[in-house]
């Protein structure tokens, strides 16, 4: 599990993530965030770059050496999951039908061709409800993806809520504006979704109380004052 924090279980679904030293999460999430997002694994040099770069040429390669053994020791506590070299590249194999990674699904959620549809929007809200990408770790090569994931997240859903009829399910649209905060919460358009649908259900108090607290995140983030006013940002195109 990647989204809320990450956690690793073995075969027997004993948590065994406290097993990763910060190096071993490191070299692990690296690896596998580059196996699975671009297919071909990570070079040793790029690999390098990111976990040894203050490192010899000599002290780079047996740290690798140490580290990917320690790694493989651990991976074998889990069932057709694999760190190998076999394409010059460090790549983590795994069989879908036996390891389940949340990013892995999550990609193909996102990469599917057509609309999103109502299916694909509870796919995706099950993975993401357990919290935002990798929440309990920092590193600056991870920034990219997060940011990546956030704004797919968003569009995601704002692309699905813009296809929603207000009289049909305004909580539905309530429940995406929610989730768009999330991971945005000074978003503008989740903020006018959730207001409208406020309003709509005849929740005029809770709909300005929401869009008070959402003038003042805006200034406090942007360090300006939200231009539209309450009765602009809910009266319907």
């Amino acid at each position: 599990m990647l989204f809320g924090g990450l956690q690793v279980f073995d075969r027997d679904g004993y948590d065994i993530t406290k097993s990763l030293s910060p190096l071993i999460r490191e070299l692990f999430l690296v690896v596998l965030l580059y196996s699975i997002k671009w297919g071909k694994g990570i070079s040793t040099e790029k690999l390098t770059e990111i976990l040894w770069f203050d490192k010899s040429v000599d002290s780079a390669r047996n740290n690798r050496s140490v580290n990917i053994a320690k790694l493989k020791i651990i991976l074998e506590k889990m069932d057709s999951c694999q760190i190998s070299k076999d394409t010059g590249y460090w790549k983590i194999n795994f069989d879908e039908g036996k390891v389940n990674i949340d990013y892995n699904r999550y990609l193909l959620i996102i990469n599917a061709k057509g609309k999103i549809d109502r299916q694909k929007v509870d796919d995706l809200t099950e993975i993401v409800q357990r919290g935002s990408f990798l929440s309990n770790v920092e590193y600056e090569w991870l920034d990219v993806y997060k940011s990546e994931i956030s704004n797919e997240i968003i569009d995601s859903y704002l692309h699905y809520a813009a296809t929603i009829d207000m009289k049909n399910d305004p909580e539905l649209l309530i429940k995406l504006a929610s989730l768009v905060f999330y991971f945005d919460p000074v978003n503008e358009e989740a903020t006018v979704i959730q207001c409208r649908a406020l309003v709509y259900l005849g929740k005029h108090s809770l709909a300005k109380s929401k869009f008070e607290n959402f003038v003042k995140e805006y200034k406090n983030i942007y360090g300006e004052e939200f231009k539209q006013t309450f009765n602009e940002v809910v009266e319907e195109p």
